[in-house]
């Protein structure tokens, strides 16, 4: 079995996970930032996509010395000081999500440990969207 291996040490020398969001393949869902979306500015879509398009870039660049980029585009995963103080910003989060709920953070992690892990060893600027499904709308 270990010799099976020997290529994984060889060939892959590196992962770099890069974070994107949702906003960075759409754009926000106005009614949940009503009255405006000051919560919400263009520059912040505007930056998630270009780090879309580094990771693939980086990818295609990168991949043939054993580096490979990849990036997680997270959906609505509000920090706890939001989903305390916010929690009618929550509800409108929750009603958007095919799933009724907003992510927590073990979600997030989980997508991060299998783009690092040797499992993902062929996956190569890829954008892996953890979103509850927001983005199929």
């Amino acid at each position: 079995m270990q010799e099976n291996w020997k290529w994984f040490a060889i060939e892959n020398k590196g992962c770099i996970v890069l974070f994107s969001s949702m906003y960075g393949l759409e754009s926000p869902y106005e009614e949940v930032y009503i009255p405006n979306l000051i919560n919400n500015p263009i520059e912040y879509g505007v930056g998630k996509a270009g780090i879309i398009q580094m990771t693939k870039y980086f990818g295609a660049h990168w991949g043939k010395f054993g580096v490979r980029f990849n990036c997680v585009s997270s959906g609505p995963f509000p920090n706890n000081k939001v989903q305390k103080e916010q929690s009618d910003f929550i509800e409108k989060l929750n009603k958007k999500c095919p799933m009724g709920r907003i992510g927590h953070a073990i979600e997030i992690a989980g997508a991060e440990l299998f783009l690092l892990s040797e499992v993902s060893s062929y996956v190569n600027g890829h954008n892996l969207i953890v979103d509850c499904g927001w983005t199929i709308w």
